[in-house]
């Protein structure tokens, strides 16, 4: 390691492995922004064929002052974030708790009538948020929702009438269902949509300025693509209305895996979960 300059040390070994990760993936595009609390902050972009650039290092005199903070060309490179959904969701539904709009020991049948039945209605919100709900991770119709263009009520209706894969809290199993039931009882409490309150709640507050839960319709040709195929949570057709990157998903604003933004939001989020107060 350089003693004098570490932090270019850090950079070139970042730089490498990001250049590593677009060849081996075959990625078209690539955007990394990184930080400390209170230190360092680092931005990088990627469009191949073009190298690996490293927009800002705070700690490096001969790059711009562009800051994961301020506009720069990070913040028009929108993409869907898949299941990092989820995490912010999460951060919704424990504000909301802590606001006593909600307690995390609620069942969802007392919100949702459809899952007071034999098996259900003992999940809880806090079963959802740690994955213990027993709820699935995808529908079995799951394709065939989405080839319709189903609403997200749609799924969460749907996802009261599964089979559990195990009894509630005997054991934890990543679910994408029990957040789109989680979706539903957030609207209903907030008095908006999941979306709405995400904006208000979170995404305003923290500066998040390029983030969407569902992309506003006119603008969807607007993100950047995400990898296909992909077997993960299921096969998409790279020319299916459904996939990742048809207008359909791109806009649905799904509370498990809808989420539009780039990478300097989403390290405003990441400095968020880690300091100290609320979000104001």
């Amino acid at each position: 390691m350089n003693s004098q300059h570490p932090h270019q040390d850090l950079t070139n070994s970042l730089s490498l492995r990001l250049s590593n990760i677009l060849t081996t993936h075959q990625l078209k595009h690539l955007d990394l922004c990184a930080g400390r609390i209170g230190g360092r902050r680092l931005a990088w972009r990627s469009d191949t064929p073009a190298p690996l650039q490293t927009l800002h290092d705070s700690n490096a005199a001969q790059h711009s002052s562009q800051d994961c903070d301020q506009p720069s060309p990070l913040a028009n490179r929108r993409y869907l974030v898949a299941s990092i959904t989820k995490p912010v969701v999460a951060m919704l539904t424990l504000q909301m708790a802590a606001e006593g709009l909600l307690s995390l020991t609620d069942r969802l049948e007392s919100f949702l009538p459809a899952f007071d039945r034999a098996g259900l209605r003992r999940i809880t919100i806090r079963n959802v948020l740690t994955h213990t709900s027993g709820l699935p991770d995808m529908l079995p119709n799951n394709e065939e929702l989405r080839a319709e263009h189903a609403e997200l009520a749609k799924f969460a209706a749907q996802t009261a009438e599964v089979t559990l894969d195990f009894p509630v809290g005997t054991d934890s199993r990543y679910s994408s269902m029990g957040f789109a039931a989680l979706g539903q009882i957030l609207s209903q409490v907030g008095g908006a949509s999941v979306a709405e309150l995400l904006r208000e709640r979170i995404f305003m507050p923290l500066g998040m300025r390029d983030s969407w839960l569902g992309f506003p319709v006119e603008r969807a040709e607007e993100l950047l693509p995400t990898a296909l195929p992909c077997e993960l949570p299921i096969w998409q057709p790279d020319q299916a209305d459904w996939n990742w990157n048809s207008r359909y998903w791109r806009t649905l604003g799904a509370t498990w895996g809808g989420l539009i933004s780039t990478a300097a939001d989403l390290e405003r989020f990441a400095r968020a979960m880690l300091s100290p107060g609320s979000i104001s």
